[in-house]
């Protein structure tokens, strides 16, 4: 009787080891790495995938340790495009929260974001940054005819780049003095370059409140001064 007792104990194990290989394999899942420091010990986010597939995107980690996927949808859809570029580059640590793009007959030829910390470049604004890509795009210094897209007002280096580019129209979201709430030093360099009253006809605000939520977003995040 112990005998069978025991066999049957033994049958019941190995069935419960079993069932678990019988069944359908786990779904692999992604593991997102929110970051680490860099050679200042300034924290630096990344998404990285377990399964190799690309995470770049919109996560963002704030202040209080939370991460959270962002859309920022703006009335404009080249606007939209053009928050989406700043989003990517603040959730990865490159540099400020501006994105841009450059459009030619209703087509984005060009993009960019802020790369100052990742390039160490101090002239790797967002306009910058679209301009070389969409120079290479066009295999052209001249963009006559095409239309900037922008997170934030200009600095006085980005709007003279446009104009040497022959840009037809700028338009932006937030405003210089936006730019200066969120510690960027617009103002004071835009006052040395005389201002810009002569571009009001060439400079447009739209969507300034979709890019003021980017703004905050990029405010409430562990980042870097520059």
């Amino acid at each position: 009787m112990k005998k069978l007792t025991w066999i049957v104990l033994i049958l019941a194990l190995l069935f419960a080891l079993a069932v678990p290989a019988l069944a359908e394999p786990a779904e692999v899942k992604t593991l997102r790495i929110i970051g680490t420091s860099d050679l200042h010990g300034k924290f630096v986010p990344w998404d990285y995938a377990l399964n190799s597939e690309s995470m770049y995107g919109s996560t963002v980690r704030f202040a209080d340790g939370t991460e959270e996927d962002l859309h920022i949808e703006a009335e404009n859809p080249f606007m939209t495009e053009a928050i989406e570029e700043a989003l990517d580059g603040i959730s990865h640590g490159h540099g400020g929260p501006f994105g841009c793009v450059i459009v030619r007959d209703g087509e984005i030829i060009g993009r960019g974001h802020n790369m100052v910390l990742a390039d160490r470049d101090s002239t790797a604004h967002g306009e910058i940054t679209a301009i070389r890509d969409a120079e290479k795009e066009l295999d052209s210094y001249d963009l006559s005819g095409c239309e900037l897209y922008t997170t934030g007002e200009p600095c006085p280096m980005c709007l003279f780049a446009i104009l040497w580019a022959n840009i037809d129209q700028v338009y932006y979201g937030c405003t210089i003095e936006d730019n200066a709430d969120i510690g960027f030093r617009d103002e004071i360099f835009d006052e040395l370059a005389g201002g810009r009253t002569e571009l009001e006809d060439f400079l447009t605000c739209i969507d300034r409140d979709a890019c003021l939520e980017l703004f905050e977003t990029y405010r409430n995040m562990e980042h870097s001064v520059y």
